[in-house]
């Protein structure tokens, strides 16, 4: 006699910070995963040598001058960029600008806030101690300004913080995505900081229902165009993307301007 239990597979899904177990009532299972790609070996010599060294641009301590205002951009916390790790070697690029002077803004999208200590621990504590962090909500017109206008004629709001810094910096990591092609570059800003409007209307369906709107597919992908053009509405002065392992070390670095930066990354 045959048990249920000889008929089922147990497989770990990367899922949340632990995982979770799945019991799948098959015994012919086939799990497909990425190819496994080490970690760099001095993470952060490589980021120095990245953002001294960038892709169609300015090494980024040479573009952030004193006094400037600067808005430096995050992934929330459904995202896996190792930002306690960046930050600190992004902040020391920029120790001539005063601390008082740096915001750095949660990229939220339509998500719920991040608390407190959710922030210390994806910026860090040292870094949440000395700077200030700020959530982006989409629903709160006060925290919002004006952008500009869209090839359509529609008006996108993004962060304020964001809109009135003298100096954009956008961080992020780029992966296969379902819709956009790949995620990272202009992804960072659009919808990340944008207006719950203008993220509804970035997200219907016959935007996400299109053939070229789906991984790896760039050129032509109206989902891709959208996040171009909105995430470029005002200027972005360095991007900082990279790729990852499963165990969130990273693989490579991509940083300069943000199109060259992130096409070179995908």
């Amino acid at each position: 006699m045959v048990t249920v239990a000889e008929f089922l597979m147990r497989v770990h899904l990367h899922y949340g910070i632990d995982g979770i177990e799945a019991e799948i009532p098959c015994s012919t299972v086939t799990v497909v995963a990425p190819q496994f790609v080490a970690g760099l070996r001095d993470e952060e010599n490589s980021f120095r040598a990245a953002v001294r060294r960038p892709i169609d641009c300015r090494p980024l301590r040479d573009i952030v001058r004193p006094g400037e205002r600067v808005a430096l951009v995050i992934p929330d916390i459904t995202r896996p960029l190792p930002s306690a790790r960046l930050l600190p070697w992004v902040l020391s690029e920029l120790a001539h600008v005063q601390e008082k002077n740096i915001t750095i803004i949660n990229g939220t999208g339509s998500h719920r806030p991040n608390s407190p200590a959710e922030l210390a621990a994806m910026a860090g504590a040292d870094v949440a101690s000395r700077y200030r962090i700020v959530n982006h909500s989409a629903y709160e017109p006060s925290t919002l300004a004006v952008a500009g206008r869209t090839s359509d004629g529609r008006t996108v709001f993004l962060n304020r913080e964001y809109v009135e810094a003298d100096r954009r910096i956008v961080l992020g990591f780029i992966e296969p995505h379902f819709m956009a092609g790949f995620s990272g570059g202009y992804k960072g800003i659009f919808p990340a900081l944008a207006d719950i409007d203008s993220i509804m209307h970035f997200h219907r369906a016959s935007v996400i229902a299109h053939p070229a709107s789906t991984w790896g597919v760039l050129e032509g992908n109206p989902t891709q165009d959208q996040i171009r053009e909105n995430g470029s509405l005002l200027p972005v002065d360095f991007c900082i993307n990279v790729t990852l392992n499963r165990k969130r070390q990273i693989t490579r670095f991509f940083c300069g301007q943000v199109s060259s930066a992130h096409r070179a990354g995908c």
